[in-house]
C-alpha cells in the first residue's frame, strides 16, 4: 500500500496540475527490490492510475495497481513477451516494433468490461452529489471521482476530529446495508471509510482481488512462491493481508 505508507496525501488539485515526485531513495530501494531477479515488486493504492503512474512509472520492471486494484499494470516479468521481428529474420516477416529494455510490453488494464462499466452511473451520480455538497461544507475538502469509485476526501482539514464525525455521518448515509434509508440500498457497491477519506466503490473491487490475481499468475507461471512480504497501515489493507493469509493456507 502506498497511501500512506511512501507519501502523505495531497490535494487532487495539486495531484493533478503540480503531482511532485516521489524521494528518490523510496524509487531506488523499489528499484533495487525489482533489480533482484527472483522479486515482484507490487504498489498497490486507491489513487488514481495517471498518479500512481506518475509517481513510479521511472521504476522499471514495477507493478503497479490503482483505485484498490480496479486499473493493473503487472510488473514486467508477468506480461506476455512481444515477439522481436527484424528484416533479417525472415524476408517475409512482418515489420513490428519491439519494446525497448524496461519498457512495459502491455498496458494498464481494467478488471471489468465497458459494459459493467456503463452499470455504475446510476450509484456514482448519486454518490457524487452528496458528496459534492460535504465538499462545498468543509473547506478544503475534495471530491475524487474515479473509474471504481466517488471518495469525499478531507485529509487536509485541520479539524479533524469534527471532519471525524462528519464522515461517519455521510458514511451511515450511503451504507447500502443501512436500510431503507440508505441512498445506496440495492446498488452493487460497499462503503469504506479510512484515513481522512469515506468512499463508496463497486463491490467486486479491492486490494485482496488484486493481489489474488497476480499470486495466482505467479504460482502460473512459474510454480511455487518462496516469501510474501506485504506492507499496508490503513482499513483497506485489510483485504491484501486476508488474501495472502488464505493463499497461505491453500
Amino acid at each position: 500500500d502506498k497511501r500512506k505508507v511512501v507519501r502523505p496525501i495531497i490535494s487532487q488539485k495539486v495531484m493533478n496540475e503540480h503531482l511532485p515526485s516521489l524521494d528518490p531513495q523510496v524509487l531506488e530501494s523499489l528499484q533495487l527490490l525489482v533489480n533482484d531477479r527472483p522479486n515482484y515488486v507490487i504498489v498497490l493504492s486507491g489513487r488514481q492510475k495517471s498518479v500512481v503512474d506518475k509517481w513510479f512509472k521511472g521504476v522499471p520492471g514495477i507493478g503497479m495497481c490503482a483505485e484498490h486494484g480496479f486499473y493493473s499494470l503487472w510488473p514486467e516479468k508477468l506480461q506476455p513477451k512481444v515477439p522481436e521481428w527484424t528484416s533479417e529474420s525472415s524476408p517475409d516477416a512482418p515489420l513490428a516494433v519491439a519494446a525497448s529494455p524496461g519498457s512495459a510490453t502491455c498496458g494498464w488494464k481494467c478488471m471489468v468490461s465497458e459494459t459493467s462499466l456503463a452499470t455504475d452511473e446510476d450509484w456514482k451520480t448519486i454518490a457524487e452529489a452528496l458528496m459534492q455538497q460535504y465538499a462545498k461544507r468543509v473547506q478544503g475538502s475534495i471530491l475524487e471521482n474515479k473509474g471504481s469509485s466517488i471518495t469525499w476526501n478531507y485529509t487536509k482539514v485541520s479539524a479533524a476530529l469534527i471532519c471525524k464525525e462528519i464522515a461517519l455521518q455521510l458514511e451511515r448515509y450511503l451504507d447500502p446495508n443501512g436500510g431503507a434509508d440508505s441512498l445506496m440500498q440495492g446498488y452493487p457497491v460497499r462503503v469504506s471509510h479510512g484515513k481522512g477519506y469515506v468512499e463508496v466503490m463497486r463491490k467486486d473491487v479491492d486490494k485482496g482481488v488484486a493481489v489474488r490475481q497476480i499470486l495466482d499468475e505467479i504460482v502460473a507461471q512459474h510454480k511455487e512462491i518462496d516469501f510474501i512480504l506485504c506492507i499496508g497501515d490503513d482499513r483497506s489493507d485489510e483485504h491484501m493481508f486476508d488474501a495472502i493469509a488464505k493463499f497461505a493456507a491453500n
